[in-house]
């Protein structure tokens, strides 16, 4: 269920990059949660992550859209 709300969240927030933080924050939810569902949606290609220049925060997250999926193909 996280794991769809905190894509959910990241769709509504289209365009703009959210930490692991600011997504706990907003959903009151607690951090590890958030970051086990961060990184399940990126291994998944749901979401990017990039390198932050916040400290404490190493990495901002946004929602792909669909032209931006990464496509990975079994040889």
């Amino acid at each position: 269920m996280s794991q769809e709300e905190i894509l959910s969240h990241l769709k509504e927030q289209s365009g703009s990059w959210l930490t692991a933080r600011d997504i706990s924050a907003n959903l009151n939810m607690s951090l590890i949660s958030v970051r086990m569902s961060l990184k399940r949606l990126a291994q998944a290609n749901h979401i990017d992550a990039q390198k932050s220049t916040m400290r404490g925060n190493p990495y901002e997250y946004i929602a792909m859209t669909g032209s931006k999926k990464k496509v990975y193909k079994n040889y």
